[in-house]
């Protein structure tokens, strides 16, 4: 998210065209989009990205005006992180859900037929029928 400020913020300052420009945030989209599918990240996905490259279109940015938006969008993100940690220090748990979907829960316990060996079970019924 930080790059793409910079990186549009930087090529907005230069003095790029606005259909190259307009050209490079659908390429990031496409791109930030396959990427979110791939990793199956859910919504919003791409959007962030797209909305931060567009905060650093936004308006009519000098080379001064690179490094702040940058800096800000790095501190937005940062303090996003903490916010979303801040649950795991305040009530730190296991995760609760295994990799594929629903709750977790241990192996039930197989059946002493199938783990035992074949004399034993033979001797085991042998004492029930007695």
């Amino acid at each position: 998210m930080t790059a793409s400020v910079a990186a549009f913020a930087t090529l907005a300052a230069l003095g790029v065209p606005s259909a190259v420009l307009l050209l490079g945030v659908a390429a990031l989209a496409a791109a930030t989009t396959a990427f979110c599918l791939l990793v199956r990240t859910g919504p919003p996905g791409a959007t962030i990205v797209v909305f931060a490259a567009s905060a650093g279109l936004a308006g009519s940015p000098g080379l001064g005006d690179v490094v702040p938006r940058t800096v800000a969008a790095g501190l937005g993100a940062l303090l996003a992180w903490l916010v979303c940690m801040a649950g795991v220090v305040a009530r730190p748990s296991r995760p609760r859900a295994s990799p594929c979907g629903g709750p977790w829960t241990p192996p039930a316990p197989r059946s002493t037929a199938r783990t035992t060996p074949r004399p034993a079970r033979r001797r085991a019924r042998a004492r029930r029928r007695r």
